[in-house]
């Protein structure tokens, strides 16, 4: 499957649909820049790496000719999870339309579903590497961007502006571990170009390109506002 269908295939639904092990005993991958081919699988599509390199999180945001990409109405894409140690297709499933994946240095994956059709709206999920869904949060807004804590205990993304109700411009913290939301708030610092993690305290930063990182506490307070109001 080429660029090109990659670009212009579709197809995706509100649901997760479930995940599947992949038996296959060994996957030989190509990178091309960020994109990943899978070709015993027919899969191409963006990834991205865990911070130890054995695992990667791949989607195609497209139904499985490749006919169809982006704003549609139905046809699923799918997303892919790959151990590079062993060479192995290890999960696979289906979304309506998935974006954005991370993955933890065990396995753990988090990866956006932007739905079918044009109501603002988005799910972000979280599986264990054998494809159990380990918490997830329905947006009545569009998710900006996301990402996933180094050992997968935290997820946590950022809406963009929605016309009505309450979940557009929210900064939430998903505590994959109990399965719950931890806090949900609207920001600040604005929206962020990349998150780092303090598990254990546990911290939450938001980094912002030319200006810093700024860190939220368990409970959604900004503990850098003073440093964020000086920066």
């Amino acid at each position: 499957m080429g660029l090109l269908n990659f670009l212009f295939g579709s197809n995706k639904t509100n649901k997760a649909t479930q995940s599947t092990p992949h038996r296959a005993s060994e996957d030989e991958i190509s990178y091309i820049g960020d994109f990943i081919t899978i070709p015993s699988i027919g899969f191409f599509g963006p990834s991205k790496k865990s911070c130890s390199g054995e695992w990667v999180i791949c989607w195609a945001d497209s139904d499985e000719t490749g006919h169809r990409g982006g704003h549609r109405d139905k046809g699923h894409g799918r997303y892919i999870l790959y151990n590079v140690w062993q060479k192995k297709v290890v999960l696979q499933g289906k979304l309506e339309r998935p974006n954005s994946g991370s993955v933890s240095n065990n396995g753990i994956l988090s990866i956006e579903d932007w739905h079918f059709g044009s109501e603002l709206s988005g799910t972000l999920h979280v599986f264990s590497s054998s494809g159990v869904e380990l918490t997830n949060r329905r947006f009545s807004a569009n998710i900006y961007n996301s990402d996933l804590s180094v050992n997968g205990r935290y997820a946590i993304c950022q809406t963009a502006n929605a016309p009505a109700g309450e979940d557009g411009n929210r900064l939430t913290v998903l505590d994959v571990d109990k399965g719950a939301e931890l806090f949900s708030i609207e920001p600040a610092t604005g929206w962020a170009d990349q998150y780092e993690f303090n598990e254990d305290l546990p911290q939450f930063g938001v980094v912002i390109k030319d200006i810093g990182t700024f860190n939220y506490d368990a409970e959604g307070n900004l503990i850098d506002a003073e440093k964020f109001k000086t920066a």
